[in-house]
């Protein structure tokens, strides 16, 4: 009985009917009621609770651990966030990973324009970091210097 007491927990923790379990999980509502009255549920169905709702495994099966994964996504922005990358740049990255590969290549080979634009003389920035400096102070040189930068490659 307790997958069946650990599924009725994760719908009732994601605010779900069990009509709104099912159709996320393509079934019916008397399979989602079965279970969480004891049928047991295969192993394809135990594979797909995991996958939709990102539930660890071995808590629904068990009762032992987290009952959710931790969000690959929401690793990647703290991971990110930690290293000073802006939201927007987190964004970016995000959303190029669920690109398809066309794609990808496609913003990968304007990247490497960019990238080579701004190896020429007329973009490269200073970006040594004097001595002394706050993070604002420094963030305004940046900026100054890096706006500084474009307007040269306007004319």
């Amino acid at each position: 009985m307790l997958i069946g007491e650990q599924i009725k927990k994760i719908r009732n923790e994601l605010n779900l009917t069990q009509q709104q379990f099912a159709n996320k999980l393509k079934t019916s509502r008397n399979n989602i009621a079965g279970y969480e009255t004891g049928r047991n549920p295969s192993e394809a169905v135990v594979t797909l609770i995991c996958r939709e709702f990102n539930v660890n495994e071995n808590w629904l099966r068990t009762g032992e651990g987290e009952m959710f994964t931790p969000n690959i996504e929401d690793n990647l922005k703290t991971y990110l966030s930690s290293k000073g990358v802006s939201k927007k740049i987190q964004a970016f990255i995000i959303t190029y990973l669920s690109l398809t590969d066309d794609m990808k290549k496609a913003v990968d080979n304007y990247i490497e324009k960019v990238y080579e634009e701004m190896q020429n003389e007329a973009i490269k920035i200073d970006l040594t970091r004097p001595e002394g400096l706050s993070d604002k102070e420094w963030e305004t040189i940046v900026k100054m210097r890096t706006e500084e930068a474009m307007k040269r490659t306007e004319k």
